[in-house]
């Protein structure tokens, strides 16, 4: 556990690196009030909502008891680790699907869809109300099902680290993405999701795995569409420019908050082109 503990600062340095020298659009490199914003987002979401999360995370574990990865033999929590991550990305799925069709989720969720351009930060940029209320179902199902705390810091590492490679402006692995999305939700399969166009919004909702995009008949190839000039973020924020975290903190409570991207009919699509390439 150890070891995986170092798994998102590796990825971190990869990811950089993949930014810098292959990136898909040099406009987000020189946006660091935007880079300002979404890591004083995360920094709020660390010491508050996550807070709390590891908070009611320690008092369940102290109760249930905490059990160790070598209590359990190496293939046992390999195997258990695996179908927690299967477990939590099936309800990382249904969470996103909610946040998007539910008007008041979708306040708080459109936080992070306001990035009106896409990088590794853009995994940090989230309102802390969205992080609590998904912290909060995450606890109840671990104490419910007595979940190892080793499976559990696993799956938060994993998570972790594959929100920033699937928000990063990059390229690089272009060639391996039409065969990597068959299973995984990759940065450019990830990338439509943030597209202003809703009725691509409103598709790709799979966090780590694309097989429930598949199954419940939500995804959306990037092949499959034609924009002439692809936007990031969200119809009638763009216009305001980079929100400050106070800005997007008080976001959700505007009385003028116009919800978009929620309840649209599949007609209702203004992309151009729509086919069936995988």
């Amino acid at each position: 556990m150890l070891t995986l503990a170092y798994l998102p600062i590796v990825a971190f340095v990869i990811i950089v690196s993949f930014e810098l020298f292959w990136p898909r659009s040099t406009d987000a490199r020189s946006d660091v009030h935007r880079w300002l914003s979404n890591i004083a987002l995360y920094i709020t979401n660390k010491f508050g909502s996550r807070g709390i999360y590891l908070l009611l995370l320690a008092g369940g574990m102290k109760i249930n008891g905490a059990q160790s990865a070598t209590d359990d033999g190496l293939l046992k929590a390999a195997s258990i680790t695996l179908a927690v991550l299967v477990l939590f990305d099936v309800l990382d799925y249904a969470k996103h699907v909610m946040l998007h069709r539910v008007p008041f989720l979708w306040r708080f969720h459109q936080v992070h869809h306001s990035d009106s351009k896409l990088d590794f930060t853009s995994q940090f940029r989230f309102h802390p109300f969205e992080m609590l209320l998904s912290m909060t179902l995450d606890v109840s199902l671990i104490l419910l099902l007595d979940i190892p705390v080793y499976a559990i810091t696993a799956v938060a590492l994993i998570g972790l680290t594959w929100g920033m490679f699937q928000h990063a402006n990059t390229h690089a692995l272009k060639g391996l993405d039409r065969y990597a999305r068959l299973l995984l939700v990759t940065p450019n399969l990830h990338h439509t999701h943030h597209y202003t166009d809703a009725a691509a919004a409103n598709k790709n909702f799979g966090v780590i795995f694309s097989v429930w995009d598949r199954l419940f008949s939500s995804y959306l190839s990037p092949g499959s569409l034609t924009l002439d000039t692809p936007q990031y973020g969200v119809i009638g924020l763009n216009d305001k420019g980079n929100l400050n975290p106070i800005d997007l903190l008080i976001l959700p409570f505007q009385a003028s908050n116009t919800v978009t991207q929620v309840g649209l009919d599949r007609d209702q699509s203004p992309i151009k082109r729509l086919n069936k390439k995988s």
